[in-house]
């Protein structure tokens, strides 16, 4: 069975808050309203990207493998009802297929409602019931107040703090983990 088949099997995966799904190019628009948003992208580790780059890479992520070791793959995170994108959602497996690592970024306007929560929620749930993944893992800079509370509030415990640069600036980066 191919990766797109598998993912039929998991995907989209739904709560009443949030649908996690895979991106489409129907989603540019609402996908560079966030991701060209400066405030969005501040401590994400993506950059701005023109409509044809930005419409390239929904169309790759349509059909890139959801637990492919060293590769990045970022899901939707929509309106269940109308299916309008509200963030997205990446994974990164390690190379001996025991931890992944995921980020999250959504539209400032969905901020602080709890769309994050839910889908984080989901994600979990889907890692740990479709894969032989033992821990998940998100890098967060100390200035996120908000994802460190989305962190632990889902259950991840932080495990270190290192100091290192971002965008050429002096940062401290905070590794949080949730085990299986």
């Amino acid at each position: 069975m191919s990766e797109v088949d598998v993912d039929s099997l998991i995907l989209p995966r739904s709560s009443s808050r949030v649908c996690l799904r895979r991106l489409t190019g129907n989603d540019l628009a609402d996908f560079q309203a966030y991701r060209l948003d400066p405030e969005v992208a501040a401590l994400q580790g993506w950059g701005a990207s023109s409509d044809e780059q930005a419409l390239q890479f929904l169309n790759k992520m349509q059909v890139t493998a959801l637990f492919e070791p060293m590769q990045w793959c970022q899901l939707g995170i929509a309106d269940p009802v109308s299916n309008r994108l509200l963030g997205d959602m990446g994974f990164c497996l390690s190379e001996d297929g025991t931890a992944l690592e995921f980020g999250i970024s959504l539209n400032r306007a969905m901020q602080g409602k709890g769309f994050a929560s839910a889908a984080l929620r989901l994600a979990i749930a889907l890692v740990f019931e479709h894969s032989v993944i033992e821990r998940i893992m998100a890098i967060t800079d100390d200035r996120n107040l908000a994802a460190q509370s989305l962190l632990v509030s889902c259950g991840f415990a932080q495990v270190e703090r290192i100091n290192t640069t971002f965008r050429d600036k002096p940062c401290i980066e905070i590794v949080y983990e949730l085990y299986r």
